[in-house]
């Protein structure tokens, strides 16, 4: 099979995957994919004897070289605040630039994708003539005022040292008011939106504990 990937066919491994499984499956010879569950114990232990122990505590987490940078060699880690404010935020120089060139941004943060030992995963995009894109990846340990803070200033100060200016009209957020004041603590002529989808989401949930 792997002959045949590399040497007789454009079509990728996965794909390659499903037709195999597919046609053993029509002989009655393809036995049923492995269920995570009872390969747990087999794959972490494969995990632990190729990478390194996974951190029990902020201080513990340790980036290494070949993941702060890209292929191209330029840097994709912009800002990593220390414990007990831990902030690691991600962004490619030409993600940076396209965003610099965004006058609305928005922000999106979830809590059910967040790295382990994180709070929340973060988000920040930029609308242009087009579409929305995501350009900026931050995990954070809080949802404090003044981790915002710190995050907004992290990535103000990287855009000024590599001359990129970051000049948003404004931002949106989920009406969480900490983002917003940390937000406009550094950017301090932009405006600050809020989704009508969380608002009316917020409203119904009134009705529906008010009656």
């Amino acid at each position: 099979m792997q002959e045949h990937l590399y040497t007789k066919t454009k079509s990728t491994e996965s794909d390659l995957q499903i037709q195999t499984v597919q046609r053993y499956g029509k002989k009655g010879t393809a036995e049923d994919e492995p269920i995570f569950n009872y390969i747990r114990s087999t794959a972490y232990r494969r995990r632990s004897s190729v990478l390194s122990p996974i951190p029990k505590i902020l201080e513990d987490i340790v980036i290494p070289d070949n993941l702060k940078f890209l292929e191209n060699g330029y840097p994709f880690l912009i800002f990593n605040n220390p414990a007990p404010n831990r902030i690691i935020t991600l962004c490619s120089p030409q993600a940076l630039m396209d965003l610099s060139k965004c006058f609305y941004w928005l922000a999106d943060g979830t809590f059910r994708s967040a790295p382990q030992k994180f709070v929340q995963s973060c988000s920040i995009y930029g609308r242009t003539e087009w579409r929305i894109h995501s350009f900026i990846h931050v995990a954070m340990c809080g949802r404090k005022q003044e981790q915002y803070e710190l995050l907004f200033q992290g990535l103000f100060n990287y855009a000024n040292r590599n001359d990129i200016k970051l000049q948003p009209i404004s931002i949106m957020f989920d009406f969480e008011q900490a983002a917003s004041n940390g937000f406009l603590s550094i950017f301090k002529h932009s405006s600050v939106l809020y989704c009508h989808f969380h608002y009316c989401r917020s409203i119904w949930r009134q009705v529906q504990k008010l009656g």
